[in-house]
């Protein structure tokens, strides 16, 4: 970007980057000591004066300045992990307990040297012990008491640290003569011959992340267009891991074995694999979720192409304890996850859909209890403009804790609660259209289809669900009457009847009847680029409907303020207020996806906006009312049991007292 620059080449050189830079007058070679090895390449260069500014392959923007009597090797200045600006895909994981550090021992101990694993069972333990001293010290300095204990165990926990320290870069393997074990430097290089390293700007842990007691840290994880997924923690951040997807474009992510089982926690990473002489495939790779590291002995064999639908098997394989994950491709076959799992049979039938965005054509699939794959039904979508695609897919199946909504006079709607229903949007830019189908997928029936005129734009087309039985979307409208950003709500309902539902004891798509749709429209302020409902554990407090909006901010909206018992008419306007922000003073700006993830408190859940920028939050739409605020006088409360356990103790001294003088008199 500079006027007098006659060339620039960037070469790789035994895992270095070697940037040469020639001006008018003068020839600079950076030598920058980057191992580029795994990070692909380098995607930009800028050069100002002394110093050169590069992004390397994984998204992250490096500086180093160029000085002489540094041995040709260029200084390093700073570095920003800025690879998540373009994360499209995510996926959260719980935490392992605390015991989960032995549960991996005695699974490893069959491979392990009897003096490798006392030494490890003896690191373990010292670390949880320190770690519960230091959890009672922090507890004790949150109530403002026992700073000298606090002071103690800061001070201990140094000392382990550096304990710790000297015990890492001693291998111990090593220094057994009679093994042939591999040693611990060779068990920590990765498949592909690269060694970990922690992500610039991030910092490393000792110990494997556990779970609070309140299910606030969780391990997120998020694969970007640079193909590498990283792995986060959600309480603050931390980048604690990443992964370069090898083969291709990371495309999905998989939960395969969760922290409760015994075993490190896993999760599978489906790439898109390009190859110039034949058709892109799809593979997995299994991927240890606590460490980032590929699982060699869990890696599947088979490849395949054109995926119809990925489904979670209701089958857990009994040597790995590995959920089931089942491939549909279009030649009607299955691929299981793990490869080796040999699964025959199910208990009942599993139903499926593939919808063609280009054609519309919604194809429904049964997969039957010998695991063979069946068509079911078909639908195609009417084209009357020749243009129409599908732009938004929604699922609705989620936990619901009521069935019903009781009325002022005690009398209850029943919701239509269908695990089987999907909300699709279709848009037609020649019509300047916008088709709204919810579709019931296992019979092939459309419960409902809505247009609407005067959408110019499929950019701002959004689709969401909350309770199993609404359905929002937003759009752009441009309607000679009014135009603006609308957001139209459908609740479902068995009956438009108080106290009227179906009386059948287990719902069935092939034999329950039409619902009763209302609609309620309402006028959005600013433009919304994302949308999302909040998911609390059991689904008993009250939602809020979570939207991005192109100012910046990250709006919480009661779902109270969308209910379809506001009276009908025009579309109201939603009131947006400064208690509804629920990113505060920050802006958060190119947000694209928004996900929510629930915790051990059923008030809270934790929600995420990523796009551009990364913003996490918790969201309370009911308030806390399952915990103490946190000006609560903890230190007054016990001083008052403490004084009251004193004065009970003291009063029966002397009742005992007063009555040996009695029997003496």
């Amino acid at each position: 970007h500079k006027s007098n620059w006659i060339s620039l080449a960037v070469r790789e050189a035994n895992h270095q980057a070697l940037i040469f830079l020639k001006a008018e007058g003068k020839k600079e070679v950076y030598v920058i000591p980057f191992d580029i090895n795994g990070r692909a390449f380098i995607l930009r260069v800028e050069y100002e004066g002394d110093v050169v500014v590069f992004v390397s392959g994984d998204g992250n923007v490096h500086a180093y300045r160029n000085r002489k009597g540094q041995e040709g090797k260029a200084q390093f200045m700073w570095s920003r992990p800025e690879g998540l600006t373009r994360a499209r895909h995510h996926l959260w994981l719980d935490l392992p307990e605390t015991y989960q550090d032995t549960s991996q021992l005695y699974l490893k101990a069959q491979d392990m040297h009897p003096m490798h694993l006392l030494i490890s069972r003896w690191r373990i333990h010292t670390a949880q012990l320190f770690r519960w001293v230091t959890n009672v010290a922090e507890e004790a300095k949150s109530m403002d008491i026992f700073e000298v204990m606090s002071s103690a165990s800061t001070f201990a926990q140094a000392q382990f640290d550096a304990i710790i320290a000297v015990y890492e870069k001693v291998d111990v393997m090593a220094l057994l003569p009679w093994t042939t074990k591999e040693s611990s430097e060779e068990a920590l290089k990765k498949p592909n011959g690269r060694r970990d390293r922690p992500v610039p700007g991030t910092k490393r842990r000792l110990d494997p992340m556990t779970r609070d007691h309140f299910g606030f840290r969780k391990l997120l994880m998020l694969a970007t267009d640079h193909a590498f997924v990283y792995g986060i923690n959600s309480e603050d951040g931390t980048i604690l891991w990443e992964y370069m997807a090898d083969e291709g474009q990371p495309y999905k992510l998989l939960d395969l074995r969760s922290a409760t089982a015994h075993g490190p926690p896993l999760i599978g990473v489906i790439q898109e694999v390009h190859r110039p002489s034949a058709k892109s495939f799809y593979r997995v790779t299994v991927v240890n979720a606590l460490t980032g590291k590929q699982v060699d002995d869990l890696q599947p064999i088979q490849n395949w192409k054109r995926t119809l639908a990925t489904l979670r098997i209701p089958i857990i394989d009994a040597e790995s304890r590995i959920h089931v994950w089942a491939f549909a491709t279009a030649d009607l076959k299955l691929f299981f996850i793990p490869s080796e799992a040999h699964v025959h049979s199910i208990a009942e039938s599993v139903y499926f859909h593939h919808a063609d965005p280009m054609t519309l054509e919604i194809q429904g699939y049964e997969i039957q209890t010998n695991m063979r794959i069946r068509p079911s039904w078909k639908q195609s979508l009417p084209k009357p403009a020749g243009d129409e695609r599908i732009v938004a897919e929604k699922k609705t199946f989620e936990r619901v804790s009521s069935q019903g909504y009781v009325l002022t006079d005690r009398s209850t709607l029943y919701k239509y609660l269908n695990p089987n229903m999907v909300a699709l949007a279709v848009h037609s830019t020649k019509a300047a259209s916008l088709s709204v189908y919810v579709i019931d997928i296992v019979a092939g029936v459309i419960l409902h289809h809505a247009t609407h005129e005067h959408v110019p734009t499929d950019r701002n087309i959004h689709i969401q669900s909350t309770d199993m039985h609404y359905v929002l979307y937003t759009f752009e409208a441009d309607s000679p009457s009014s135009s603006g950003c609308r957001m139209n709500v459908l609740s479902l309902w068995e009956s438009d009847k108080p106290d009227e539902r179906d009386e059948r004891t287990t719902f069935s798509s092939f034999h329950s009847s039409m619902p009763v749709i209302v609609t309620k429209s309402f006028v959005c302020p600013s433009r919304v680029n994302a949308l999302a409902a909040t998911v609390t554990r059991n689904s008993v407090t009250s939602k809020s409907i979570i939207a991005a909006l192109d100012t910046g901010n990250v709006m919480s909206i009661p779902k109270v303020m969308v209910d379809r018992f506001i009276p009908p008419g025009d579309p109201t306007v939603l009131p947006f207020s400064a208690k509804s922000v629920a990113s505060y003073d920050l802006d958060v700006a190119g947000v694209t996806t928004i996900t929510t993830s629930p915790t051990a408190l059923e008030s809270t859940s934790l929600m995420l906006c990523y796009g551009l920028d990364l913003f996490l939050t918790r969201i309370a739409p009911s308030r806390q009312f399952d915990v103490l605020k946190e000006d609560f006088e903890k230190g007054t409360v016990m001083a008052v049991i403490f004084s009251l356990g004193l004065a009970i103790v003291i009063a029966r001294s002397l009742y005992n007292r007063r009555n040996v003088n009695v029997y003496w008199k």
